[in-house]
């Protein structure tokens, strides 16, 4: 009787230890869940802010393409396919290396801001062509550079 006893208390050291793997694994799985939603709420914007000047560059790059009669080449719909998907890669991982890193530095931000600005001069750019106005000339011809101020007309 003693040796049956015995016997029976493996079986529920085993099923206390897989409870116990259980239960650190489901911990594990909802802590590593809560982050990747902190960081891709806290990524959002940045990644709204990016697609909006995508769109508006590919946009008026139609435009000009359609006015100039020529077709939208593969290569463009390719480097804009990569666009969309690798912005949000970008901006999520540099927001995740700042929350897990605890760096001060708006690193996501600083990122996000390099592509929207990189795609918002390719909107100028395309706004110029369409408007026949060299765009950035014209802002420059409106700055003092040597009191660096906005002149006033």
């Amino acid at each position: 009787m003693e040796l049956r006893k015995m016997e029976s208390h493996g079986y529920e050291i085993l099923t206390i230890m897989l409870a116990k793997i259980q239960i650190a694994a489901a911990t594990f799985i909802k802590g590593l869940g809560a982050v990747i939603l902190v960081v891709l709420l806290d990524s959002a914007m940045l990644i709204v802010t990016a697609y909006i000047m995508i769109a508006l560059h590919v946009l008026s790059g139609a435009i000009v393409s359609i006015r100039n009669g020529k077709g939208w080449e593969a290569e463009k719909w390719f480097k804009t396919a990569m666009k969309f998907m690798w912005f949000p890669v970008v901006i999520v991982a540099t927001q995740w290396m700042q929350h897990t890193n605890n760096i001060e530095l708006p690193i996501a931000s600083i990122v996000a801001g390099f592509l929207a600005v990189h795609d918002f001069k390719g909107l100028i750019d395309n706004v110029g062509r369409l408007t026949g106005i060299d765009i950035w000339n014209a802002i420059a011809d409106h700055i003092d550079w040597k009191k660096f101020k906005i002149k006033k007309d």
